[in-house]
């Protein structure tokens, strides 16, 4: 039966949950086709949107990975308290 974006949004999350970076494309699989590639894809931008997930490409042509936001360590919640 086909997933919603909720449930990959979850499945995203649970991945990478442990802050290591996650190559974008192991996200993919062939057997889901392009209807999971949508929603894995749609998933992923309402994470980014949320600032739940952060998108990172480290030089021009190399792999994409995408990466939990450690919000313990935002630097700017940090300067605003002080």
């Amino acid at each position: 039966f086909p997933v919603t974006i909720r449930q990959r949004m979850s499945r995203i999350l649970e991945t990478v949950g442990n802050l290591q970076f996650v190559p974008f494309v192991s996200f993919f699989t062939h057997a889901e086709g392009r209807m999971g590639a949508v929603v894995t894809f749609i998933a992923m931008l309402e994470l980014l949107k949320e600032k739940l997930i952060d998108i990172v490409q480290p030089e021009f042509l190399a792999p994409i990975y995408i990466k939990a936001v450690d919000h313990g360590i935002d630097s700017s919640a940090n300067s605003a308290s002080h």
